[in-house]
């Protein structure tokens, strides 16, 4: 597969308007080889991601105070340009697997190797300030990395795994892997702090499986234990910074499955319990390090649950309701206050298909409700809240040649 991507964004957010002109190419490579022991696979990928980002100031706006502050926009017309940058991301990478199959068992060993690079340059004129509420001129103490700027960082990644799988009947196969890997930084994160590590990961996975003609259902209970997470600390003034975290924990059990209860019809469940601590971490508030050591990692709930009901026609007609419950978070690090997420969100789609052509109706927040997609607590204490989207809706139609 060879493929080419490029996007434009302009998108204004708090303080300044970013405008994005993104290239996005790259190539992968897989061969498949059967001999008296199995399959082997191997491959390569190659990708380039390049994006040249304009901030600007907006042009028409209020103020208010002494000294003033921003307190409203009036139109996302863009103003004076306050910094150009330019962020290059090249992945290379290989793999090899062996997959020894038997009658009943089917054993998987292999590994990949992953090479990241992060190239990010600018020039900065000045910047937006959280803090005091307004636009800052370079030179300024205020403003990091005034003027022109460089970073460049490399991460080398070897990821290892062995899995199997058996057949206990021709119904339900068990399975258990362990895989090692690294999950590196994004340029963003390593935009706000150069020194990020890998995030090295380890995990044990073990789970069942079903396959019927009325029902079907997957069942997993995992443990990673990761190194060097990255994790984001809100500071006050509504500034984000990464760090990583010295070691995390992450225990938990998913389970979906569907059940056919007259032809074309089906109801579905999934269930998601994930145990995520800090083992040992030390956040900086201020110029004090606070031990956050055996604390929950924030935003993500302990239970995560959705059922689903959906009836396929052989006229063509379709539907499916779908109902979603995230459960209550911690919003900060240190576990101070939680969130009680939102339940029962609910999407509906409707459709019908007649030969070559397909037309459908989706219907997401189908009750209007209203409720936070997150909502995090800085270190100084102030909460914000990202509102979640209204009810939505999406038309589309499909032709096949």
């Amino acid at each position: 597969m060879v493929y080419l991507n490029h996007w434009q964004h302009y998108h204004p957010v708090t303080g300044r308007i970013n405008d994005a002109d993104t290239w996005i190419y790259g190539a992968d490579l897989q061969a498949n080889y059967k001999h008296s022991l199995g399959i082997l696979t191997t491959g390569f990928t190659i990708r380039h991601d390049e994006q040249k980002t304009n901030y600007f100031k907006y042009r028409w706006y209020d103020e208010s105070g002494v000294p003033p502050r921003i307190v409203s926009t009036r139109s996302d017309e863009k103003g004076d340009l306050l910094e150009k940058q330019n962020q290059k991301t090249t992945l290379a990478g290989v793999f090899l697997q062996q997959s020894f199959q038997g009658e009943r068992w089917i054993l998987d060993v292999g590994a990949r190797i992953d090479r990241v690079n992060f190239d990010i340059s600018g020039y900065k004129w000045g910047d937006y300030s959280f803090r005091a509420g307004n636009y800052l001129t370079c030179p300024d103490s205020r403003i990091e990395n005034c003027f022109a700027y460089s970073r460049e960082k490399t991460y080398t990644v070897f990821s290892p795994r062995v899995g199997v799988l058996y057949k206990l009947t021709p119904l339900f196969n068990i399975y258990g892997n362990i895989s090692t890997g690294a999950n590196t930084p994004t340029s963003s994160e390593l935009s706000s702090n150069p020194n990020l590590k890998l995030a090295k990961v380890i995990n044990y996975e073990v789970g069942l499986k079903a396959r019927h003609r009325k029902f079907s259902f997957d069942t997993a209970l995992y443990l990673m234990d990761v190194m060097d997470e990255v994790v984001r600390i809100y500071i006050g003034g509504g500034q984000t910074t990464f760090t990583n975290a010295g070691k995390t924990q992450k225990k938990g059990f998913e389970f979906a499955g569907t059940y056919q209860l007259i032809k074309g019809l089906e109801v579905g469940a999934s269930y998601a319990y994930s145990d995520y601590k800090f083992k040992r971490f030390s956040e900086s508030v201020g110029s004090t390090n606070i031990d956050r050591s055996g604390n929950r990692l924030p935003y993500i709930p302990i239970h995560q649950y959705s059922a689903f009901v959906s009836y396929k026609h052989t006229s063509g007609f379709r539907f499916r309701v779908q109902t979603d419950t995230w459960g209550s978070y911690y919003m900060d690090n240190a576990n101070t206050e939680k969130y009680k997420g939102y339940e029962f969100l609910t999407s509906a789609s409707v459709g019908y298909s007649k030969g070559n052509l397909d037309l459908s109706l989706m219907m997401d927040n189908l009750f209007n409700k209203k409720y936070a997609v997150e909502v995090t607590k800085d270190t100084s204490g102030v909460k914000r809240y990202t509102p979640g989207p209204p009810r939505t809706f999406l038309v589309r139609l499909t032709y096949n040649f």
